[in-house]
Formats: C-alpha cells, sequence, structure tokens
C-alpha cells in the first residue's frame, strides 16, 4: 500500500548490504559478506 512506496521513497539509512529472509520469513540483515555467510549457514539457506 502507500506505507510500501514511502518506505522505497525514503529508506532508512543502515550499514547493511546483504539480507536473507529464514523459514520463518524473519529477515536477517549483515553489513559484511562474513555476517551474511553466517547467517546463511545459522539459518540454514
Amino acid at each position: 500500500g502507500l506505507a510500501s512506496l514511502d518506505a522505497a521513497l525514503s529508506p532508512k539509512e543502515t550499514d547493511y548490504l546483504f539480507y536473507i529472509s529464514d523459514k520463518n520469513g524473519i529477515n536477517r540483515y549483515a553489513d559484511t559478506l562474513g555476517e551474511h555467510n553466517n547467517n546463511i549457514e545459522k539459518y540454514g539457506l
């Protein structure tokens, strides 16, 4: 809806470069490739 469009036009500033959605649909964020790879291993993706 409108909130999605607003968020796309004005995203929050973060240091995150990577994200995955785990098996429960929870987004897991990382700011380094190493953290991202750990998330993949930890959450079984």
